[in-house]
């Protein structure tokens, strides 16, 4: 009978250890799993963000270009308009994501292909005033809806050397929505440029853009509001399906609001597997132990009956 006890408790023990090494398994890789996903959101953010600092940096260093080469024009307004509409044609011809140029004063404007309406103040406009305020440094204006093509575009203006004339160079958002097209081409995650207005400006989705946040996204809006209204990296999950979506947002200079989301299956798919596999074997190991006690113990009644027997 003791024998019997002793080898019950030694599988009661052995059938805990299994246990409780296959929820500290668990519990490490659910750890590993959640810094992953910060890491991961963090990564995204860094190179989108990075992108798309380095696309603005380009279009500031063209824009500084034109307006140095556009001084020696300003006591000339005839030779400084065709000067802005050839280089009008030369951006549009290259690669640079620019697709017009033009100079205003607070008398005159120089717009190539525009339609100015009545209502359409040059020294109010927000490439102008912002310019203005920079003192001779280039301004990039936060993403905005272009009143010439209706397209999501940014402006990248300075004031020229007499304080009052400005130039300035429209971009649109394709060079930064090629790259995150490419980043998120396989369509499980998805990365979103916001306005302060809550306009998309880039999105992985193009159908999404030029549209607001709220209408189309609306799952999205709260944390772009957290964003803007708290600084670093912000972190949400809201429900996707059977698994959670884990959303990134953070503010990026400009005006402009970066918003990643990274799928639960496709951050956590190697951790799924693996806590599968473990809790498969753990399981199998625990049913083989329950089998292997049950055979014994059937064994031991047998033997013990044949024992009985023999002794009568």
């Amino acid at each position: 009978m003791k024998k019997h006890k002793k080898s019950t408790g030694l599988i009661i023990l052995v059938a805990s250890l299994l246990l409780a090494v296959s929820f500290m398994e668990i519990w490490m890789v659910s750890g590993q799993a959640r810094k992953q996903t910060n890491e991961s959101g963090a990564y995204q953010l860094e190179t989108v963000g990075g992108e798309l600092e380095s696309t603005v940096s380009n279009a500031e260093n063209l824009t500084m270009q034109l307006a140095i080469a556009s001084r020696e024009y300003l006591d000339d307004r005839t030779a400084l308009e065709k000067f802005i509409h050839r280089k009008k044609k030369e951006v549009i011809d290259g690669k640079t994501g620019a697709f017009n140029v033009f100079i205003a004063g607070e008398d005159f404007a120089i717009i190539p292909d525009f339609n100015m309406p009545d209502d359409y103040v040059v020294t109010e406009r927000i490439w102008y005033t912002g310019a203005v305020k920079s003192r001779g440094k280039t301004y990039v204006s936060p993403p905005y809806q272009d009143a010439m093509t209706g397209n999501i575009c940014y402006t990248v203006s300075v004031m020229l050397g007499n304080g009052s004339t400005v130039l300035g160079v429209d971009y649109t958002m394709e060079n930064i929505q090629a790259h995150i097209a490419q980043m998120y081409k396989n369509g499980s995650h998805n990365a979103v440029i916001v306005t302060d207005e809550g306009i998309i400006a880039g999105c992985s989705d193009k159908m999404f853009i030029g549209k607001k946040l709220v209408d189309v996204l609306p799952d999205y809006a709260g944390i772009w509001s957290l964003s803007k209204n708290a600084k670093g990296v912000q972190k949400v999950r809201i429900k996707a399906g059977f698994l959670y979506e884990n959303l990134f947002a953070a503010k990026s200079g400009n005006g402009w609001y970066l918003i990643i989301s990274e799928n639960d299956w496709d951050l956590y798919k190697d951790s799924y597997i693996q806590l599968i596999v473990t809790a498969f074997l753990s399981f199998a190991l625990f049913v083989i132990v329950i089998l292997l006690y049950i055979l014994a113990e059937r064994n031991r009644k047998r033997a013990e009956n044949a024992l009985a027997t023999k002794e009568e």
